[in-house]
This record gives C-alpha cells, structure tokens and sequence, in this order.
C-alpha cells in the first residue's frame, strides 16, 4: 500500500554512497558494541561527579568520623537529586560524539546521512517541540478528565526556575542522544543494505524499547509503548528527512512529563516540576502506574494515531528517481 509505502530519502542515498553495510545480524552486534562502547565510556564523568557529590555531603563527613549513619538511604538520596539526574542527563553527550566518531571513520558518512541538514533545521527543531508538548498534554487531559490522574500545582521559587531551565537544556541533550544512536546512526546503517526502511525503523525500535529494560517499575505494555514511540520516532525521521524534529518531539516529551506535570519518566522521578502528579492507583491501566503515563492504554492509542497521521503526511528531502521496495 501506497500509504505505509516510503520513498527513498536522501539521508539513505547518501550513506549509501559512502558505504553499502552488512546484513542485519552484523548490523545489530555493530550497534551493541557501539551502544555499550559509549556507556561506559560515559559512566567515567558520572562517576567522577557522583564521588564529589558524595565528599561534599554532609552525611558523608559524618561517616568519615565514624559516626552511623544510614548509607544506602544516603545514596538513594545522593542519586535520586536534581543534581545527580542533570548530570546524567548532560553525560549522554558522550553517546553522540561515540555515533559521530563511529559513523564518521568506520562508516565513512557525513553529517548530512544522519540527518543533520542546516536549511530548516530551527523550524523543525521548534515543530518538534510543540508536537511533543501537545501530544503528551493531550494525554495527560484525557487521564485527568477520566479520573485516572490529579494534577496540582506547586510553589515555584526563583531557585527552581533555574533547575527547570537546567533540565530543559539536559533533556535536549539526552533526547538528541537516543535519536541519534537509534535514528540517525541505527535506522539508516539497517536499511542501506537493501532500502529496507521499515525494517530498520521496526528492529530500531524494538532495540530502544530494549534499552530502557532495567528501568523501575517496567511492564509489558509499556515495552509496547517503548517500541510504538519507537515506530513513531523512524517514521517522523524518515518523512521529515532530518533528526531536528524528531530529537525536539523526543525531548519535549520528557520534558513536559517530568518537570511540567511531575509525572514519572520512563520509572523515573525527578523532583523539579511545575506541577504534581498524582495518579488513582485503581486505574494504571490509564495512567501507567509506577511506570508513568508512558505504560498506559492511553499512550498506546494516542502513539498509534500519531504513526497513521504522519504516515498520512507528505514525505519530505527524498531521491526523486529512486524509490524503496516496501
């Protein structure tokens, strides 16, 4: 079908050009390698960070006196701050400059293949970011309007406007990190072999389901909502033809379930936000439960209907002369 059917984009011809790939099996061990590669390299700055948060402690000095003192209940309280999060947050640049380095000397691909083009680039940077913040408000109305969730507003201080402006800046850089090891990098390595664009965007998006796997209060529909957002992500990339947009949506996402609406990320909770939420423990078939929205039916249908509007949409930056066997 015409419909679910993609023409060739210029990001493929161009990757293509540079070098033609393996076939899916070399593909994938490639990305493991690459994605643990990264991790750990990048475990190094969080690491380093996490010790001086720790000599800085309070708690801790009191401990080097010898007095008791709850360590695991300090660390819990160390890793889960504000301070601890937007680090981690800031360290996963480093899974961009690894892609980068990698696709840059081993694949020998320029910027371009990975969807970094300049012509529109603020344009879709700032569509992705309403789409984002829209579909997930979307969302969360529809939670607050069935009961499944409450949501309150809590005192700003001038101190927190800067942690939410922090965090903001940290999001932009994880969400363009995840785009691109599973978008730019991992979606186009998969299809240059044959132009096998949807199955690069369904393996991709199986493996960044997989990648939150050890995530707090992980379920079986939210891994299907993982791959649907997944899904979402390829299909955005592939018909936008560039990673700004979807880099935005991704970041946005995060942003406005965390620090806007205090919902959990993905299992995670962060304790600046503009508002608190509260769901209705007899309805996490809505509201995802200890997982966040994201491992709720509602984020399946709304994911679901975003994938058929965008493939409904015209497809941008392709090769006209070329298009791909689906």
């Amino acid at each position: 079908m015409k419909l679910f059917s993609f023409k060739k984009p210029n990001m493929l011809n161009e990757a293509q050009t540079a070098q033609k790939g393996w076939n899916l099996f070399i593909e994938i061990l490639i990305f493991i390698v690459v994605f643990y590669s990264a991790t750990i390299i990048e475990m190094f700055p969080v690491l380093a960070a996490a010790i001086v948060m720790l000599l800085a402690s309070p708690e801790f000095r009191t401990v080097l006196k010898g007095e008791e003192v709850d360590t695991s209940g300090l660390l819990d309280k160390l890793s889960s701050s504000d301070a601890a999060m937007l680090i981690q947050l800031f360290a996963t640049v480093v899974m961009i400059i690894v892609v980068f380095l990698f696709c840059r000397f081993a694949q020998k691909r320029r910027l371009p293949s990975l969807g970094f083009r300049k012509k529109g680039a603020l344009k879709e940077y700032i569509i992705g970011l309403l789409a984002g913040g829209l579909v997930f408000s979307a969302i969360v109305l529809v939670c607050v309007l069935t009961n499944a969730m409450d949501i309150s507003y809590r005192t700003i201080t001038a101190g927190a406007i800067g942690m939410l402006v922090l965090y903001f800046l940290g999001f932009m850089v994880q969400g363009m990190s995840e785009e691109v090891l599973c978008r730019s990098y991992f979606i186009i390595s998969i299809a240059r072999r044959k132009n096998q664009i949807w199955l690069a965007i369904i393996v991709s998006s199986v493996a960044f389901a997989a990648l939150h796997l050890g995530n707090p209060g992980i379920t079986a529909l939210s891994l299907v909502n993982l791959t649907l957002f997944g899904i979402l992500a390829g299909v955005y990339f592939i018909k936008r033809g560039n990673i700004w947009g979807i880099a935005a949506y991704h970041t946005m996402w995060n942003y406005v379930q965390g620090n806007v609406y205090g919902i959990k990320v993905s299992g995670l909770t962060l304790e600046s936000s503009i508002f608190a939420a509260t769901i209705n423990e007899e309805m996490t078939i809505l509201n995802g439960g200890s997982f966040g929205i994201e491992g709720g039916i509602l984020t399946t249908i709304f994911q679901v209907v975003a994938i058929i509007i965008l493939l409904c949409t015209k497809q941008k930056d392709y090769v006209t002369e070329e298009t791909t066997e689906e």
